[in-house]
């Protein structure tokens, strides 16, 4: 590094912290970098703790703003193999040796290591182009001195000064800290040894007025309550160099060798050409893929042509466009790239792994399908090869490609066998603290109220494709701009003198999340990405070792592992091809052999059932949205749902309703020129795919398909100079094609509009025929269908509800779980061809291994024939306490124990009995000598279960209602609200209609768009689960904290109904249990002795009396002499209808 740039700089700083060192600093390399600029700091050394994260990030943006970046790490070492002792140095790169050793090295500690401490002899091995600074306090040496053992602290820093000669500098730090007491005899050291000294200042955050943020941030992971234990030092920011001037102005050869080392370094992180695996070793990949691509082809012909004879000039389109392909994919080196795609794919299918049918634009190549790497016949279809891969646009493909979920790691496993495990690894993913994230761990270190942090938490809106950012939500939602403004709303109830206190946390909780959302918090694995490289991934990039499941993963980010050259193959777990396949040997197990990639598909019935709507479980047309949109498109052919599901989504959506209106010659389709009629006329002139925009070109301007693409890209990146040198190309190559300059401007203005939001048609086109897959085999095979996917979904209750409320729809019937009939997941009836049985796996609190040892030994011994029976025979099989819970209150035992209640009560007794008889099997003496038998007794409950009870508790455990609906419960009480069930709503005619619904809440999705705030609920009532949408933000504000889940509501609702869609938005929420306490209700109980009024006496204890209680009380006591003694109790009680009913039982009317 030349000197000018060093000329009057008397300080560097080497030990910069990023965001990468994970919850424990909050700098951001963006910030830093424009800090450093607006200090004329030349260098900048990032040293994060244990990892190399930002490397390459760091390096490209500082660079960029001409500062010359210095890459090193703190790492963790122990010295003669003794790990008690854990101390800290700083290791930086000054030249490409340097750098590759503490790629090494960094990953040694990450994989190796497991992110505890290196050996020193590690270091040792390494030494070569790095410079090591002792860690002053944090080193070894500095501890030596702080614990008094100056002797053993010399012969150390002998030691190192002898490794590392001139590249070891003794670190110096002045935060403040108490242990900064060992400056003297330190520096007597290094002076005795005559090793240079380092001035160095910790940065975790850029300004000082940062600490107080810095130190909350620090208990997200450090929690203390001991608020006045400091973390860290209020010095530990970026200083200026003025004031490392002044705190070091004793040492001022200290500071000059911060910058001397910074011009000793002389290395930086790149980025690179990507560096492409070869297929094999020694052989001509270009003459492998020609060869098995043609041959590949001739074999999926011989498929679909009849006539063998005349293969070849039957099919000479395909032919043709194979050799094109083939000439473009070797012209640019890519044939290794398809052939390890190609082996990889074809492997799996032959291990029996269901592979998707294709993803992206890779379906348009005819290569693909030839190597059998896709499974849809690209020239059928009308897809682009140059989509995928244009000769024009040098960049790497990218196949992606879909396994299926359950197996996928297999496929992993074979490329690593295959190409070698320090060539294959995962990529990294920062899991950041995004705003619900961060106000939930702010309110946790300051101690606000958990309940009151997801309060405000709720008040952020939902928005799946571009989340919303605390800042933004602030801006826009007034309860949020109230609470960051120190005032209470009325959705959050406290009381009145707790108000200021918790206005003021809630203030500072807002605050604080501001300032450190976006930052990293954890670390996760890519879900799809596999890096297979050329050489060993250390020699380009560092590698970690995932904490969660040994992975090993490439440190870098996804856009940085590419830029670094690193070339990413996309396999992806999904889980519509497990459940295919788990249908389809569902299906042999009874005698039904299908061949699902050589369905029918035209076929009426699955066509008839999309029509209808009835499109739960199929893949991609779940939501309530797309089942609406099926019923107004009455879908007759797969190129249908290939333009609904590209449609659905922002910005094309509103094009549906022209879709549909000119496909069912209700509109007239416009194309604007007669050379679009044939590119527009399959989507009813609608522009739907980015392939449109291609031939479009071609057709109108002359274009070839590869320019076509590069002008479809421009169109998508919106920029503005490449926009207007594309418009003139496209104009003046229209008016060379004999076509009317203003029509040309007005079609390049059409393919604007349009390209912006284009769909990649290759990819609908695969996605569509497996959408149809699924639901061809729920059209005809709905027990099988619903049993497969229910088996996938059991941890996700909604769907779960959704799922059963649609099969019960069409007729069929869900077995509640039975200790004696279910097995671990939902299964079949046998007994009954309209039934299947709900699976003991679906209980929360028991986990599948579990629910196997139940049915294994029932399998084995027969079935249980008592709580007794099943407590001996299951003594030994690890059921925990939450396990027997959940089978108990979800009605599982009620073949055996129909009274819950008591079970419950009993869990304890329950528990310890079978302790008892697992030690009496284990031979184990127990002092439990009464419990010492096979026989449980249980011990009698004064209080009887309530209904409401009992339907809370089989949602909490399994998350649908199993013995009827707390809904039902209110019908008869509140008669002058005209509830209807959700049955009625079905049956009303088109146009507008007024409903009340009572419903409980099962999830509530806030959302935000270019219109507002809005909500979305699914709901439940006791004939259907259903989908209600609130748009009115004041109503929306105002109702927000009745909304709560698994909340009984009535709401007053606005449906709209034309041709077979419905829309129901509500206007208004009431509290069914509001409703009650707005009246006075009499309760006349009769009791026949004095266990009932115990009884009667030990509910009322629940409930409070007031003088505003809406409940009068009134005992009918049964005398000696046969008559009733009419006791009317003096006070009102408050009441909700679960109390009301749990005195049902003992209830008269008078």
């Amino acid at each position: 590094m030349s000197d000018y740039r060093y000329k009057m700089k008397k300080f560097i700083h080497l030990k910069v912290q990023s965001g990468y060192s994970l919850l424990e600093s909050i700098v951001r390399i963006d910030d830093l970098v424009d800090l450093a600029c607006l200090n004329k700091m030349p260098a900048l050394g990032l040293v994060d703790k244990g990892n190399m994260f930002g490397a390459l990030e760091f390096s490209e943006k500082a660079s960029k703003k001409g500062i010359q970046p210095i890459h090193g790490t703190i790492v963790k070492v122990h010295f003669l193999n003794n790990k008690k002792h854990i101390s800290e140095l700083v290791l930086i790169a000054k030249n490409d040796i340097g750098y590759q050793n503490l790629l090494h090295l960094v990953s040694e500690f990450c994989v190796t290591e497991n992110h505890t401490s290196l050996p020193f002899s590690e270091i040792e091995k390494c030494k070569s182009g790095l410079i090591i600074l002792s860690g002053y306090t944090k080193g070894l040496i500095g501890k030596l001195v702080l614990e008094n053992r100056y002797s053993l602290a010399i012969e150390l820093a002998s030691k190192m000064q002898s490794t590392f000669g001139d590249n070891f500098y003794f670190e110096i730090s002045r935060h403040g800290f108490k242990d900064e007491c060992i400056e003297t005899q330190y520096l007597q050291i290094a002076r005795d040894l005559q090793i240079p000294v380092v001035a160095t200042n910790e940065v975790l955050f850029l300004h000082k007025d940062m600490h107080d943020i810095h130190e909350i941030f620090l208990r997200i992971q450090h929690f203390s309550p001991d608020e006045k234990k400091v973390l860290y030092a209020k010095n530990s920011y970026f200083k200026t160099e003025e004031e490392m001037e002044k705190l070091f102005y004793d040492l001022p050869e200290a500071l000059e060798n911060s910058v001397l080392i910074a011009k000793r370094c002389s290395v930086r992180a790149t980025t690179r050409d990507p560096i492409l695996p070869s297929f094999q070793d020694n052989v001509d990949e270009k003459e492998i893929i020609k060869t098995l691509s043609r041959d590949g082809l001739v074999h999926r012909l011989s498929k679909i042509t009849p006539d063998k004879a005349n293969l070849l000039s039957d099919n000479k389109q395909y032919f043709e466009r194979l050799e094109y392909e083939l000439s473009v994919i070797c012209e640019m080196g890519f044939a290794g790239y398809f052939l390890i795609i190609s082996d990889l794919v074809q492997w799996a299918k032959k291990e029996g792994i269901p592979v998707g049918i294709g993803r992206g634009s890779g379906v348009g190549s005819v290569v693909a399908w030839s190597l059998l790497i896709t499974d849809l016949d690209p020239i059928e279809f009308g897809l682009i090869f140059e989509r995928f891969l244009n000769p024009h646009r040098i960049s790497m493909p990218d196949f992606d490609i879909d396994f299926c979920q359950n197996k996928r790691e297999k496929v992993i496993q074979y490329v690593q066998n295959k190409y070698g495990k320090k060539r294959v690894a995962h990529i990294i993913t920062f899991g950041s603290l995004q705003a619900k994230a961060a106000i939930k761990d702010i309110a946790r270190v300051l101690g606000l109220d958990f309940h009151i942090a997801n309060k405000i938490t709720e008040f952020i809106p939902f928005s799946a494709v571009n989340p919303v950012t605390l800042k933004k939500a602030i801006e826009k939602i007034p309860q949020l701009q109230s609470l960051y403004k120190g005032k209470i709303v009325k959705e959050i109830n406290i009381e009145d003198d707790e108000a200021h206190e918790v206005s003021e946390l809630i203030e500072k909780t807002l605050k604080i999340s501001l300032a450190i959302e976006g930052l990293p918090r954890h670390i996760s694995t890519h879900a799809a990405g596999i890096i297979i490289a050329g050489i060993d991934l250390v020699q380009i990039v560092p590698l970690y070792k995932s904490p969660h499941d040994d992975a090993i993963l490439v440190q870098y980010s996804m856009k940085y592992a590419e830029l670094s050259g690193l070339v990413k193959f996309d396999f992806l777990g999904l889980q519509t091809l497990t459940m295919i396949s788990d249908c389809c040997k569902l299906l042999e197990t009874r005698g039904v052999e299908i061949d699902i990639s050589s369905i029918n598909l035209k076929d009426k019935k699955t066509y008839d059932m999309l029509s209808k709507g009835k499109s739960m479980g199929v893949f991609q047309f779940e939501s309530f949205g797309m089942r609406d949109n099926l019923t107004k498109l009455i879908p007759d052919k797969v190129e249908d749902l290939m333009a609904l599901s590209s449609l659905y989504r922002p910005g094309p959506m509103e094009h549906i309703a022209t879709y549909i209106a000119c496909k069912f010659g209700n509109q007239k389709p416009s194309y604007m020129h007669p050379l679009l009629k044939p590119i527009l006329e399959p989507t009813y002139g609608v522009i739907i795919y980015q392939e449109q925009v291609i031939e479009i070109a071609k057709a109108f301007a002359g274009y070839t398909a590869a320019k076509a693409d590069l002008l479809r890209r421009a169109i998508g990146k919106k920029i503005a100079s490449e926009m207007k040198k594309q418009e003139k190309e496209f104009t003046q190559g229209a008016v060379k094609n004999g076509i009317d300059i203003s029509i040309a401007n007005d079609v390049f203005s059409l393919i604007v509009k349009f390209a912006g939001y284009g769909f990649n048609k290759s990819h609908a086109a695969a996605y569509s025929v497996m959408s149809y897959q699924t639901a061809y085999l729920k059209a005809h095979y709905p027990r099988e269908f619903f049993v497969s996917f229910l088996n996938l979904e059991l941890r996700d209750f909604v769907k779960v509800n959704l799922l059963i409320s649609e099969f019960k729809e069409i007729g069929y019937n869900v077995i509640k779980p039975d200790i004696n009939s279910s097995v671990a997941y939902f299964s079949l009836s046998e007994k009954d061809d309209k039934s299947i049985i709900t699976g003991l796996g679906l209980v929360k609190g028991t986990g599948i291994g579990i629910v196997q040892k139940i049915v294994s030994e029932r399998q084995k011994s027969g079935q249980f024939t008592s709580i007794s029976d099943f407590v001996y025979r299951m003594s030994d099989k690890d059921l925990s306490k939450k396990a027997i819970e959940g089978l108990i209150l979800s009605g599982c035992f009620d073949s055996l124990h129909p009274d819950r209640y008591q079970l419950y009560h009993n869990l304890d007794r329950i528990m310890s009995h079978m302790y008892s008889m697992y030690n009496k099997k284990s031979g184990i003496q127990t002092s439990f000598n009464a419990l010492d038998t096979k026989i449980l007794t249980l011990e009698k409950q004064r209080i009887t279960e309530d209904i409401f009870s009992r339907l809370y508790d089989e949602l909490e455990y399994t998350g649908i209602f199993l013995s009827g609906h707390p809904a039902s419960e209110y019908f008869s009480f509140l008669e002058e609200k005209r509830i209807r069930p959700f049955t009625f709503v079905k049956t009303l005619q088109d146009g507008i209609h007024y409903v009340n619904l009572a419903v409980v809440i099962l999830k509530k999705d806030v959302r935000s768009s270019n219109r507002g705030v809005f909500a979305n609920l699914i709901v439940s009532d006791p004939t259907s689960t259903f989908e209600v949408s609130i748009f009115n933000e004041n109503l929306l504000r105002d109702v927000s904290h009745k909304l709560q889940l698994k909340t009984a509501v009535i709401l007053k609702c606005e449906i709209y109904k034309s041709d077979n869609s419905m829309r129901i938005t509500v206007a208004g929420v009431e509290l069914c249990d509001d409703i009650l306490q707005t009246r006075q209700h009499t309760i006349n109980l009769s009791v026949n002795n004095t266990e009932e009024l115990l009884n009667c006496i030990n509910l009322l204890k629940n409930c409070p009396y007031k003088e505003q209680g809406n409940v009068q009380v009134v005992f009918f006591l049964k005398t000696e002499f046969g008559l009733d003694a009419k006791v009317a109790l003096p006070m009102l009680f408050e009441m909700k209808y679960a109390n009301i009913r749990a005195l049902q039982p003992f209830s008269i009317k008078r």
